[in-house]
């Protein structure tokens, strides 16, 4: 099997797209984009990190892949995976699952719900993730064709309410966010993240804000 390990500069500007990067990412959408990306003739891996965390609430696959030569369609096999500190999750297709067979352009674009749930690196700045080929019939020679399109897109819900430090849970350290950030909220742009109620002043009701969501964690789990 053929083994390409991708670089964490080559990864972020190649293979993902996010805005907002935080402890935890909440309310955006992150991009795993690898179009264009060559097809491992007997297959194997590209491997990547990513270092986005949350709770995953939906996404979406979007695939378009022109063969060359003699190659068929149906003996292609595209897996993805994110890999956290405690699991790993992903989605997989063969062509011949997906209805693909023969020469030409096939597409692929779905919804997805396998990623949901809670994406957490545990206190490590990234997980991991890969892009898989397979070679479902190698004795009829290598994969031939290019990926016009491989977007994965992973959807995050929003983080806790009260959830100041972004690290997916409301506890001791939002509540002393807010002790230290009491008072007026200063000038924009200068962020202001302990304004939980978003009234320019960092006061009692961001603290009871605090309190009465204390320990709540994955809103959007399911």
């Amino acid at each position: 099997m053929n083994r390409f390990r991708l670089t964490c500069s080559i990864v972020a500007a190649m293979a993902m797209n996010a805005a907002g990067w935080a402890a935890g990412t909440c309310g955006q959408t992150l991009v795993f984009d690898f179009s264009g990306a060559e097809p491992l003739p007997f297959g194997g891996e590209f491997i990547g990190v990513f270092t986005s965390e949350g709770h995953v609430v939906g996404g979406s696959i979007d695939i378009e892949f022109t063969t060359a030569g003699g190659f068929d369609a149906a003996d292609l096999g595209l897996a993805f995976q994110l890999i956290d500190a405690t699991h790993a999750v992903g989605f997989g297709f063969t062509g011949s699952s997906v209805g693909w067979s023969g020469q030409g352009t096939f597409t692929l674009q779905v919804p997805t719900e396998n990623f949901n749930g809670l994406l957490h690196h545990e206190g490590n700045p990234w997980g991991g993730m890969l892009l898989e080929f397979s070679n479902l019939n190698p004795g009829n020679g290598p994969i031939q064709g290019t990926l016009g399109r491989a977007v994965y897109k992973i959807e995050f819900g929003t983080c806790p309410i009260g959830d100041i430090t972004r690290d997916l849970s409301v506890n001791v350290d939002d509540l002393l966010a807010v002790i230290n950030g009491w008072g007026p909220c200063p000038a924009a742009p200068a962020a202001c993240p302990a304004d939980v109620n978003d009234d320019q002043s960092v006061n009692v009701d961001d603290l009871l804000a605090v309190i009465n969501h204390w320990q709540t964690w994955c809103p959007n789990c399911k």
